[in-house]
Formats: C-alpha cells, sequence, structure tokens
C-alpha cells in the first residue's frame, strides 16, 4: 500500500520511506537530532548515541510510519522517547563517586 505523505517543504512523497534514503535529508535531520539531543542531555557522546538508538528505531519501524505528520516530527517523536528513557536511566542509577563517604 503506497501513502500520500508531504515533506518538509509540502512536495509530495509517494512512498513513504523516500525520505529514509534520501542521503542529504538524512543527514540535515541528524544533524538536527544531534542538536536537539545535545541540548536536553548536555552530553556529546550520550547525544549521538540516543541519536543512533532513535535512527535504528525509525529505520526499523519505517513501515509503521502512518503518515500523519511529517517524517521528520515522527522521527523526532521517537528521539524524544529515546532522550527520556536516557534520562530515566540516569536518575536510576547512582555514581559510586557521588555517594558520601557515610553513604557508602
Amino acid at each position: 500500500m503506497i501513502r500520500r505523505t508531504f515533506d518538509e517543504v509540502g512536495g509530495e512523497v509517494t512512498d513513504d520511506g523516500a525520505l529514509l534514503t534520501d542521503a542529504g535529508w538524512l543527514e540535515e535531520v541528524r544533524r538536527d537530532m544531534v542538536r536537539f539531543a545535545r541540548l536536553q542531555l548536555r552530553d556529546e557522546t550520550l547525544a549521538e548515541d540516543v541519536v543512533q538508538e532513535a535512527l535504528a528505531a525509525a529505520f526499523d519501524k519505517a513501515r509503521e510510519f502512518a503518515g500523519r505528520s511529517a517524517m521528520k516530527t515522527w522521527i523526532f517523536a521517537i528521539l524524544k522517547n529515546k532522550i527520556v528513557d536516557q534520562i530515566r536511566l540516569q536518575v536510576r542509577t547512582t555514581n559510586v563517586s557521588a555517594l558520601s563517604a557515610a553513604e557508602v
């Protein structure tokens, strides 16, 4: 089934996965994703990791993209969820060096 969707500038895309195979578009979106993740996580390495996870999830779930939003919006929603997961993980894990001597 081919769904009609629109790219970021309003041009029609007849194949939902077409933007995911456009290297120029993908690099631009990736750059924006890294910038957003860096702002949220304040850690370059974690930002890169979360972006990779989000892009991998987007590729894995590309057939599930319903076209109710722009592809970039959908990918950023995945990224936001990955960032939230990472923040929750950071809150749950305590660095031993952060504990005082009395707590150890």
